[in-house]
This record gives C-alpha cells, sequence and structure tokens, in this order.
C-alpha cells in the first residue's frame, strides 16, 4: 500500500478534502482557497511499478480512473482483477468502459447501481 496520488510526474499536489468524507476527495475538484485540502507526494507510473505488476488493482481514485486505465493499457498492464468505481462527474463512463483495454476481462457489474459504477473485472 502507498500513501501517494498517481501522477504523470514527481511532485505535490492538493487534495481537496470534501465535508461527505474520504470518498470525495479529489485532486480534480475546482481549485477553491476555501475547501480544505491537504498537500499530497505524487509517484509516477513507472515508480510504482517498480516492484513488478500487481495481481489485483484497487481504484477508487475519484476521476483518476480515466488516466489510470489509459496508463494501463498504455504499458501492457492487466492485473488478473481490476476492481473500478468509475466516476461519471469526471468524465464519460461508456467511453471510458468502451476502451479496448477491458476486451481482455470478464466483466462483473452486479456491484453497480444508478448512483455508483462499480465493476469487477477478471482476466480472461
Amino acid at each position: 500500500i502507498l500513501n501517494s496520488a498517481l501522477s504523470d510526474t514527481k511532485k505535490k499536489l492538493r487534495l481537496f478534502l470534501s465535508d461527505k468524507g474520504s470518498w470525495g476527495d479529489s485532486l480534480f475538484l475546482e481549485n477553491n482557497d476555501s475547501q480544505p485540502s491537504e498537500e499530497v507526494e505524487t509517484i509516477t507510473f513507472e515508480e510504482l511499478l517498480s516492484n513488478g505488476i500487481p495481481d489485483i488493482i484497487k481504484c477508487n481514485a475519484e476521476g483518476a480512473e480515466y488516466i489510470l486505465i489509459d496508463e494501463l493499457e498504455k504499458n501492457k498492464i492487466y492485473p488478473k482483477a481490476l476492481i473500478l468505481m468509475v466516476h461519471p462527474e469526471f468524465g464519460d463512463p461508456d467511453s471510458l468502459l468502451g476502451k479496448s483495454y477491458f476486451s481482455s476481462f470478464v466483466k462483473d457489474d452486479r456491484f453497480s447501481t444508478k448512483k455508483r459504477l462499480r465493476y469487477l473485472f477478471v482476466r480472461k
């Protein structure tokens, strides 16, 4: 477990804290000085994978899932299982789930609701 945010470069970013709890915290909210935030260190994808390809990836990244899937596909990373929470407020879920990357997986969407898009992908 790494206590860091994924980014394309190593740097420090502001994590905006939600009054709804940690599930609403995000790096992608509007820059609002009145909103509570904290500084977080970032890690690059290459640094993240320096210990090998993970068997399981769980992504509840409040919008960063759109970046993560592109990076996984670009780097040909196919874990045995991928747990993915998709946040429509940060992108288009249909475009994300329509990517060719997911053709290597069987999708289980029984955990999804209209408000919460949750998927388990198991590698074929």
